[in-house]
């Protein structure tokens, strides 16, 4: 649970997208998705939006208190479990220290980045982005991936940006605090998570010009600094109009249905010579808590996307999340042939 002050104005915006139709409609969702979703919850408390759930919050307030009860909790709960893992801190500086040669379509740092990467933790610690919220694993994550777009990517180019399940809005907060060119971020949600992405944008970008799903229309979307879409106004988005897309973690999460969508979506969308940063675990199943359901489910497996005859720029195993945790994830960088 996560209390985010706001003006008056934003308050009542919000009020209005969660009594409207766009916020109301059922979308097609996976097992785990009809179970996380239920979770979602939004409610008041003067000039504060309180928010509540169990996937899809991944911001957390800064409190020193609650980050020790819950690393005592870690070590207690593994304790005596094997494998151990590295903390985000450490792992961060492990990668990004490695110096190893890589082999074609691997990511390396070695290169001359395009801008400025974050060498090592502290850097990030410093970085203003977040400011009073705290650095936890998947803020470390985006740092990471981060460093991955900026050293490939010149993003003195890229005006419209797309992002498929933003969740909390890391790399939307992230890609447009470091730059500034950025004319449009589109962000496509279900709305039990993309009301989590609204708030933290209204917090962080108070000046910015932000469309919500029941706002937008053909004419507005590319007229707004931050644009919230639900599945069902992907059509509103011009073909040809878009430089980067991104989805991390949320494919693997979906129904294949949908996947095919979204890769459809980016295609048609996506600028010649664009970008598209795939993050998704190599094999997961989108699975919930009905074990009937769950028998008939076949996992989504990285290698399996519909992906297009595009360019490969990178595609390899993900070091940092492979420091992290026991399910790894892969990384596709494509550039879009058309």
């Amino acid at each position: 649970m996560i209390k985010i002050k706001l003006s008056d104005e934003n308050i009542s915006r919000i009020k209005a997208f969660l009594n409207s139709e766009n916020y109301k409609t059922s979308f097609s969702k996976s097992e785990m998705w009809k179970e996380f979703g239920s979770s979602s919850k939004v409610t008041f408390e003067g000039s504060n939006v309180v928010i509540h759930g169990d996937s899809g919050l991944y911001l957390s307030k800064l409190n020193p208190l609650r980050k020790f009860l819950f690393k005592l909790k870690n070590l207690i709960i593994n304790f005596n479990r094997l494998p151990l893992y590295l903390s985000y801190q450490k792992a961060f500086d492990l990668v990004m220290q490695n110096k190893q040669v890589r082999g074609k379509k691997q990511f390396d740092f070695n290169i001359a980045p395009q801008h400025k990467i974050f060498k090592n933790f502290n850097e990030i610690k410093k970085d203003p982005c977040f400011k009073d919220f705290d650095f936890e694993y998947y803020e470390t994550k985006h740092y990471y991936l981060f460093n991955i777009l900026r050293t490939y990517i010149n993003f003195d180019n890229v005006t419209n940006v797309m992002e498929i399940g933003g969740g909390s809005g890391h790399f939307s907060t992230l890609i447009n605090h470091h730059h500034s060119n950025i004319k449009t971020y589109i962000d496509i949600d279900i709305p039990e998570t993309i009301i989590f992405n609204i708030c933290f944008i209204m917090n962080f970008f108070p000046d910015k010009k932000i469309c919500l799903p029941n706002e937008a229309n053909k004419e507005n979307i590319y007229k707004n600094d931050f644009v919230f879409l639900t599945p069902n106004q992907i059509n509103l988005i011009k073909d040809n109009s878009i430089d980067l897309s991104i989805n991390t973690a949320s494919f693997a999460e979906m129904t294949k249905k949908d996947i095919s969508i979204y890769f459809d979506l980016i295609q048609r969308t996506s600028k010649k010579n664009g970008y598209f940063l795939n993050h998704n675990r190599v094999h997961k199943n989108p699975e919930g808590k009905n074990d009937q359901a769950n028998k008939n489910l076949e996992p989504n497996f990285f290698a399996e996307y519909p992906y297009k005859n595009n360019k490969v720029v990178i595609y390899d195993i993900c070091r940092l999340v492979q420091l992290l945790e026991k399910d790894p994830f892969m990384i596709r960088l494509e550039q879009i042939d058309k």
